[in-house]
Order: structure tokens, then sequence, then C-alpha cells
């Protein structure tokens, strides 16, 4: 009798034993259902971003060879513009402003790059154009203002390296970028008052930065201080001229 109620009490705990494994091991099918839907739905959104990035992607793509596109287009027309006999009117232009340049001792004509150098005398830390100036100025005034529509004049100011060291320069135009793109402007000013179309003209400061000559002396820095002018097509960009560079001039200031 004891025996059989001994088989009776071990059959049920064995049936427990089992019973609570089937459990656990549920719970651990439920977890791993669980874990398996957040792993699907991570991959379906790394999907989606994946496809989001592509289309960014191929978005970019499309604009930049939209973009090479039009300089390739940009630098075929520059490139057709500036075949002097295709512009019969800009070098009309520039065969005017050459022999200007010839007759006074104020200008240089550049041949290389045709552009005008013109030595304006400025003040100490000044941007007014002194009287003598103006004349010389509305002289170039009575080539430019000739110019077709799809022309541009650009004005360059440039200094030499000498800092702007005075308290009221300093805080008109900080530096001589500041003081080079107020001349620049102040022969703009007269170019205007001599007829020439506003619209048609660009007025640039660059400073001491495109020297033509050595820093090292007087005259050297008095041939870097000067404006530049420059026709050119209106789709054309232009860059200042940097003829001269030697190691004063590449100093850190």
């Amino acid at each position: 009798m004891l025996k059989m109620w001994s088989v009776k009490v071990i059959g049920v705990l064995l049936v427990a034993v089992l019973a609570q494994g089937c459990m656990v091991r549920a719970t651990d099918y439920q977890a791993l259902q669980n874990k398996l839907a957040m792993t699907e739905a991570t991959i379906d959104d790394v999907r989606a971003s994946e496809s989001a990035k592509q289309a960014e992607l191929d978005q970019a793509r499309a604009e930049y060879d939209q973009l090479k596109q039009q300089f390739a287009d940009k630098d075929a027309r520059i490139s057709e513009l500036q075949k002097p006999k295709e512009m019969p009117e800009l070098q009309a232009i520039w065969d005017r402003l050459e022999a200007l340049a010839g007759s006074r001792t104020d200008m240089t004509w550049d041949a290389g790059t045709r552009k005008l150098l013109v030595s304006v005398e400025f003040d100490l830390g000044k941007a007014a154009i002194q009287p003598e100036n103006k004349s010389a100025i509305k002289q170039i005034a009575g080539v430019l203002k000739s110019m077709p529509p799809n022309y541009m004049a650009y004005i360059d100011g440039h200094t030499d390296n000498l800092p702007v060291k005075r308290q009221e320069t300093v805080e008109k135009y900080i530096d001589n970028r500041g003081l080079a793109a107020a001349r620049a402007l102040a022969v703009y000013r007269v170019l205007e008052e001599g007829g020439v179309a506003p619209k048609l003209m660009v007025a640039r400061g660059f400073g001491e930065y495109y020297p033509i000559d050595t820093n090292s002396t007087a005259e050297g820095r008095a041939k870097n201080r000067r404006v530049e002018i420059s026709v050119i097509p209106d789709v054309a960009a232009f860059t200042p001229t940097a003829m001269f560079t030697d190691e004063s001039d590449l100093a850190i200031k």
C-alpha cells in the first residue's frame, strides 16, 4: 500500500516537473518570437532607410551631372566669346584703351591679360580721388561708355603690403582689402559720372595679395598701389593680375 502511494506521489511530481518544463520552453519560444518580430521590423526600417538614401544619392548624381553640363556649356560659351575675331566690338574697346594708355604716363596696357593698369594717387589711408586724377579716369569713361550691354568692366583695387595702422583708417576700412575696395569704388563713381552705366561695372578690392612688383622697395610698392580696369564678356569670370612673387611678399604678417 505504501509502495503504491509512493509511486503515485512520484508520478504526480514527475507530471508537475514536466509541466513546468513545458511552461519554460513556451516562455522562451514566445520571447524568441518577439525578438524575431523586432528584428524583422528593424530590417524593414534599415531597408527603407537605405532605399531613401539611394533615392537621395540618385538625385544628387542627377544634379551633379546637370551642373557639370552647365559648366561645360558655360566654358564653351566663354571660349567662343573670347575669340577676338568673333568679338569685334570688344577688340575695338581694347584697342582704344591701349591707345589711351600709350598717350599717358599714369596708365599701362597689359597686352597679355588685356587690362588697363591705372596709377591713381591717393592720400595715405584715404580713398578720395584727387582732382588731377579725375580727368584721366573720365577719359577712360569715354571709352567704356560705348560698351555693349553684354560686356562688363571690372574695377579692381590693389595696395602694397604696408599694413593699415592709423586708428581712423582701421575704424573705416579695417585692413588693406577694405581700403582697396573703397578706392576701387571711388574710381567706379567717377566712371559713372563720366557716363558708364552702373550695371555694366563691378568694383572689387584685393588688398595686397596680388602684387605686380616687389614690396621690398618704395618703387615696387608704388607700382602695386594701383587700380586695374578690364573689359570682358559678362559670362566670364576674371581674376586679378599677379605677376610678381618674392619671399617678402609671402611672409606671414
